[in-house]
């Protein structure tokens, strides 16, 4: 079923509050490039991409919203299509992706995420540096993946929950304004929504 814009009265959620105080330090909340600790339990092995230097998962996950656990979605309806949502869950393609990775020299992990419905990835739009730039998908080749479709997978120590930070930009994805609606508008912002994979 495809994502349709509703309104919905919902409260601002503040980025990172379901750590704390103390466990929210662990994450770089600076433009800097983040450090990442290992890949969360749920990543299984990686099987080798021969095409490229990033290693792609063997299945897929959703990627969920920390606090409410609503997948990143890519929108179907005609105002917003290919953009990326939070949303409700429907088990459908345009809601489960496949995760492309690989270990950066100084140990980050970089990531590229290419969603099962058009195998396109997500992207900062127009290559944006300006908080609120939406977080859309665009065609994508693992050979040559731009620097505005990699993310910087930031992991909370010892959880598995991480923030995405765009490389071109080094601004946070996130929900416009933080906000907890069940659908609601992904952007990039200072300020970084946390998420968690979960095996499809």
């Amino acid at each position: 079923m495809p994502p349709r814009p509703h309104r919905r009265h919902a409260r601002a959620r503040r980025p990172l509050n379901v750590l704390g105080a103390a466990a929210a330090a662990c994450v770089l909340l600076s433009t800097a490039a983040p450090v990442a600790s290992a890949a969360p339990s749920s990543a299984g092995p990686l099987a080798a991409d021969p095409s490229s230097n990033y290693r792609c998962d063997p299945g897929l996950y959703r990627i969920n919203t920390a606090d409410e656990g609503r997948p990143l979605t890519v929108a179907l309806s005609s105002g917003n299509y290919g953009t990326v949502l939070q949303y409700f869950w429907n088990n459908e393609s345009n809601q489960k992706w496949r995760v492309c990775r690989k270990q950066t020299s100084d140990g980050r992990t970089l990531a590229y995420l290419q969603d099962a419905m058009r195998r396109w990835c997500m992207a900062v739009d127009h290559w944006g540096q300006e908080n609120g730039a939406l977080i859309t998908t665009y065609g994508c080749i693992d050979e040559d993946v731009p620097a505005n479709q990699s993310f910087w997978m930031a992991y909370v120590h010892g959880s598995t929950l991480f923030a995405l930070q765009a490389q071109h930009s080094g601004k946070w994805v996130a929900a416009a304004n933080h906000s907890d609606k069940d659908i609601d508008q992904m952007v990039q912002d200072v300020k970084p929504d946390l998420f968690h994979l979960v095996a499809v």
